[in-house]
């Protein structure tokens, strides 16, 4: 059985608003390139879980 995503783009954008203001702005312009990074590898590997691993992304270096 597949499941969707159940990151929404709402929940997405109040993340990385969140996330930025954690991360020095070098770290979060890593972040942000390591979630676009994300959604291309997952448009191969993973399509479903795009919204969960863009999370994931973003949520990486937060205790850096």
């Amino acid at each position: 059985m597949m499941h969707m995503d159940s990151v929404s783009e709402e929940a997405l954008l109040q993340l990385r608003s969140k996330v930025s203001r954690l991360l020095s702005s070098q770290r979060f312009a890593h972040t942000v390139g390591v979630e676009r990074e994300v959604v291309s590898l997952c448009a191969l590997y993973a399509p479903l879980k795009t919204g969960k691993m863009r999370a994931a992304a973003l949520l990486h270096d937060i205790t850096k």
